[in-house]
């Protein structure tokens, strides 16, 4: 500006919340997140203060009913034995696919339809 020209510069009135509101939703996030933690410990710490005296009979009781759960768990039999099977079709067109299996080019696809 020595030479006495005047530069203006404009920023859009819209430019301020695109710059906050990119980082907003993980400052949102990180907030929410620790402050639920903090009020989990803060409701644990209560606990263990007030029932000092029964802390090791509470600790004995959870963590048998947590063994208890998982024999009680791992007892059962799966009745599928360990199979799987995952179907997604995410904008499969009948007008592409079955022409295709007609001629025999998606065996995989007629076994199921059969």
């Amino acid at each position: 500006m020595t030479d006495g020209a005047v530069v203006l510069r404009y920023i859009d009135p819209g430019t301020g919340f695109t710059v906050v509101t990119l980082g907003g939703w993980l400052i949102a996030f990180l907030l929410g997140f620790f402050g639920a933690f903090a009020v989990f410990f803060k409701v644990i710490f209560r606990f263990v203060k007030k029932h000092k005296k029964n802390l090791f009979l509470i600790l004995v009781i959870v963590i048998g009913l947590v063994i208890i759960g998982a024999m009680i768990m791992n007892r059962e039999e799966s009745k599928f034995k360990n199979r799987v099977i995952i179907l997604g079709f995410d904008g499969l067109s009948p007008e592409i696919i079955e022409p295709m299996m007609e001629r025999g080019q998606l065996p995989n696809f007629s076994r199921l339809k059969a």
